[in-house]
């Protein structure tokens, strides 16, 4: 089990072909809006009308954003490209700081710096 879990199957151990499928809808439809909301903060990065430290953070978390989706998205295609595959620690430990630091964290101090409240940010 332990090495199913660091070889990436754990997904598929016991499922039937359609719950798999599923399973990879799923994961391809959250990397999509992930990679939209990625776009719309670097889109607000060079929005006029902010400070610069604001635009950069904005910047940064959609970076970070991207980048780890589409680090994410080499990892789905290792069985095509398995030179692009990082192993499974590697890939947590990369993927999960790029979420948490870079998109989570910056993104929070950009919509407090930028004067966010509850209401959504006009981007368009």
């Amino acid at each position: 089990m332990q090495e199913d879990l660091f070889n990436g199957n754990w997904a598929a151990k016991g499922k039937s072909h359609t719950q798999r499928e599923c399973a990879a809808a799923y994961a391809h439809r959250q990397r999509a809006g992930a990679l939209g909301v990625a776009l719309l903060q670097m889109k607000m990065a060079f929005k006029k009308g902010q400070s610069t430290g604001v635009r950069a953070l904005f910047f940064i978390s959609g970076l970070s954003l991207l980048v780890a989706m589409l680090l994410a998205l080499t990892f789905d295609l290792r069985s095509f490209f398995p030179a692009l595959a990082l192993p499974m620690p590697t890939m947590w430990a990369i993927h999960g700081t790029l979420n948490t630091f870079g998109f989570g964290l910056y993104w929070v101090l950009a919509w407090r710096a930028h004067g966010g409240t509850a209401r959504t940010p006009t981007v368009f």
